[in-house]
């Protein structure tokens, strides 16, 4: 069930990475890097930075293109909960 589950999140279109890191080694730089190379059509999701990986990074979920369908987030537990809660007003995000 939980394969399922996971199946259908990297099933989506466009899935946005929030907390990519400069730093290699951590691990938002290395899943959206990984992703990517993958073939996964990624959006990174970073207050601090304009690109990443030669891509439009993204500042805030707001600002976030209308065909992202879903959010890979990878921040501390305080910037997550405020994601979350962003992520669920909108309902375009899973």
């Amino acid at each position: 069930m939980e394969l399922i589950k996971v199946n259908d999140f990297l099933g989506q279109e466009k899935i946005a990475i929030a907390g990519v890191s400069r730093q290699k080694g951590k691990f938002g730089n290395s899943i959206y890097k990984q992703l990517k190379k993958k073939g996964f059509n990624v959006v990174p999701l970073n207050p601090n930075m304009k690109t990443f990986d030669s891509d439009v990074c993204y500042h805030s979920i707001e600002e976030l293109p209308d065909d992202i369908g879903g959010l890979l987030i990878n921040t501390p537990a305080g910037s997550a909960s405020d994601l979350i809660e962003l992520a669920s007003t909108g309902s375009r995000i899973s």
